[in-house]
């Protein structure tokens, strides 16, 4: 999952997504993915016409969770490949505090 902090007032953001075979072969969605935001106030997503890569026009403070999902038919029927990434957007210079995880430390 990709992440990133930006200021409220930087200009425009771009990503792209990889579609990766069992083998880890780049390779192409069967339907053109499409991306969403779960949060068009902080960030606002502009897919490209092939939808491998989109713009973001950055809002207010918060967070975004972008999905993409492409779908894939190989095996005759559907299935929804879902990659996800978060926009971080801070209202001045970032300040933020990470959280790590560790299994079975004391």
């Amino acid at each position: 999952m990709g992440e990133i902090t930006v200021k409220a007032d930087e200009g425009n953001l771009t990503a792209t997504v990889t579609a990766l075979d069992a083998e880890g072969n780049q390779t192409t969605f069967d339907e053109t993915p499409t991306w969403a935001s779960n949060d068009e106030g902080v960030a606002q997503v502009t897919p490209s016409e092939d939808g491998y890569s989109a713009t973001f026009t950055i809002g207010e403070p918060g967070v975004a969770a972008i999905t993409v999902t492409g779908i894939e038919t190989g095996s005759g029927e559907p299935v929804e490949i879902v990659s996800t990434g978060l926009i971080t957007v801070t209202a001045g210079d970032a300040v933020v505090g990470s959280v790590e995880f560790a299994v079975g430390a004391e």
